[in-house]
């Protein structure tokens, strides 16, 4: 029981650093490998996005510490919304301003947990854009590349989706977290 508190200890020290990781929209996640089914229009990409609404569905996170492993079921969703994400055409580049408050709810060993978190201004980094096989892909500022997945697409509306995989080692803690990453953009 202690092992496992020591754990859990380590765990939710890291919650903080891994939900900013892992849900602040440009993270150094692995691409997306499903092509989308909408043809991407790269004209109504370009010009300043709210980001209107923010979920992440289906996600777990393994962790492996102390010889230990602990799996855990998280979602989250936003509130509060103050960010904007603007796309430049030429050249194609992006930054955003603003923040949001984050509602991220856990489970662990049968104990749900929900915590808030205001992502503070600058939500995302900045960074370049492209579409490559009918994905929008973002590389930011250390060339990290993400893929998103375009839900839908119109001159006010732009929902993206990232299949989120991603493995974190920090002080010897080895985390592993995978969701459904789905944002809202209106102009």
């Amino acid at each position: 029981m202690q092992k496992i508190n020591q754990i859990l200890s380590i765990m939710k020290k890291l919650g903080l650093v891994l939900f900013l990781a892992c849900t602040t929209f440009l993270t150094s996640c692995s691409n997306d490998d499903d092509a989308s089914a909408i043809v991407i229009d790269e004209a109504l990409i370009i010009g300043e996005w709210d980001l209107t609404d923010f979920k992440t569905e289906n996600g777990r996170t393994v962790t492996n510490a102390l010889g230990e492993t602990i799996t855990a079921e998280y979602s989250s969703t936003g509130r509060d919304y103050n960010a904007q994400l603007t796309f430049s055409e030429n050249p194609k580049t992006f930054l955003s301003s603003g923040g949001y408050t984050a509602i991220v709810t856990t489970t662990t060993f049968g104990q749900t947990v929900t915590e808030e978190q205001v992502i503070p201004g600058d939500f995302i980094s900045g960074g370049s854009w492209r579409v490559e096989n009918n994905q929008l892909i973002v590389t930011d500022i250390n060339d990290n590349d993400t893929a998103f997945s375009v839900l839908s697409q119109s001159d006010d509306t732009l929902i993206i989706r990232h299949d989120l995989n991603q493995v974190i080692d920090i002080l010897g803690v080895s985390v592993t977290t995978t969701g459904v990453v789905t944002y809202t953009l209106n102009k």
